[in-house]
């Protein structure tokens, strides 16, 4: 497989922080629930196109689901899980050519969902607004992620047979991976994801996310403007200094990451997405840091203790928190209860993410 510029890979890791992008290792490899691609392996196999989804359509012609448009009935209705193309047109009768799927149009299917949503206000979690617009989002993330699950376990290649992908396969987030990568760990996850509505799952991320947000700050951290300030700054200028010489398709991080900003715009990435999320993020991390000095002073922690710190600090925030939902025709009691129960059950399956 070919060598990933160093640069390449710094802009990997800032590219989860920015996009909600996986960091990923290698060209090629795919989200952080799937298998990276191993850079040994023979390359003796061709994959043929790969079979369709349990009631779908052919996993080649499978694009992102996107939520509905508002209907007239619901007009913020962020739509059911459907997995038709986000922005293909129709084709004729007689042309049965496959519209390609890139992590481009993922990019911009997930941002396309981030502006038809809307900015109103959907829900609060403790008091902290959630709009549809994020709602949406997460559950086109969700349901692409879990289909991508179910279709990588479902084509997985042996290792002696594999291939890694060149050319147009380096951007093409269908290609197969290699059967050693399909551990019961994650089979385990992918179960716990189809255990659940998308609606439920949606609104469990959403309860983990922002009830340890209030819980950070209600412990007397957060981020400060100037923190925030400098955060989006260097994320800008690692972006913008990435992408002058990375095209779409040197890795996963970039294709998708350029199809998000086509869909939301530099204006309201940078100015309002980013920051927000800037401001989430850093009060956990200052909240999981303090908890980690006090268990263990100051000498390194292993993976395992990083990892129990986070879901205790995770179990404890979730105990009581308050999902107010403000339009009670989005998600019923009995996806709230649903909701808080995934959110439970992810937090200890941490180790399996």
């Amino acid at each position: 497989m070919p060598r990933v510029p160093r640069k390449t890979k710094v802009w990997l890791a800032a590219a989860a922080v920015v996009f909600g992008i996986a960091p990923l290792a290698c060209v090629g490899a795919a989200p952080a629930s799937a298998p990276p691609a191993a850079p040994d392996a023979k390359a003796t196999y061709t994959p043929a196109p790969a079979p369709p989804p349990k009631g779908d359509k052919p996993a080649e012609v499978r694009e992102t689901p996107t939520p509905a448009r508002p209907s007239a009935s619901h007009p913020k209705d962020p739509g059911p899980e459907s997995t038709a193309p986000a922005t293909a047109t129709a084709a004729p009768a007689s042309d049965t050519t496959p519209t390609p799927i890139t992590y481009r149009s993922r990019g911009f299917a997930y941002g396309k969902a981030r502006i038809d949503g809307g900015d109103e206000i959907a829900l609060r979690i403790n008091g902290h607004p959630v709009t549809y617009g994020e709602i949406a989002e997460d559950k086109v993330r969700f349901i692409t992620n879990r289909d991508d699950m179910r279709h990588w376990i479902d084509t997985a290649v042996p290792h002696d047979e594999w291939t890694p992908p060149q050319g147009a396969d380096l951007n093409n987030p269908m290609y197969p991976v290699q059967d050693f990568f399909i551990t019961p760990g994650f089979k385990e996850l992918l179960e716990l994801k189809e255990r659940y509505s998308a609606d439920a799952a949606v609104l469990g991320g959403i309860v983990k996310v922002y009830a340890s947000y209030d819980a950070a700050i209600k412990a007397g951290f957060s981020a400060s403007d100037d923190e925030v300030a400098a955060h989006v700054s260097n994320m800008r200028s690692l972006y913008e200094r990435i992408s002058k010489t990375a095209t779409e398709e040197t890795a996963k991080g970039i294709g998708e990451s350029i199809g998000y900003i086509e869909a939301v715009g530099k204006e309201k990435l940078w100015g309002e997405l980013v920051p927000a999320e800037a401001r989430r993020s850093l009060a956990i991390a200052k909240w999981k840091r303090a908890a980690e000095q006090e268990a263990y002073g100051d000498r390194g922690l292993s993976a395992k203790e990083s990892s129990k710190i986070e879901r205790d600090l995770q179990l404890s925030a979730i105990a009581n928190v308050n999902a107010e939902i403000v339009d009670k025709t989005l998600f019923d009691e009995a996806t709230v209860q649903d909701a808080l129960k995934y959110s439970r059950e992810s937090i200890d399956a941490r180790n399996l993410e």
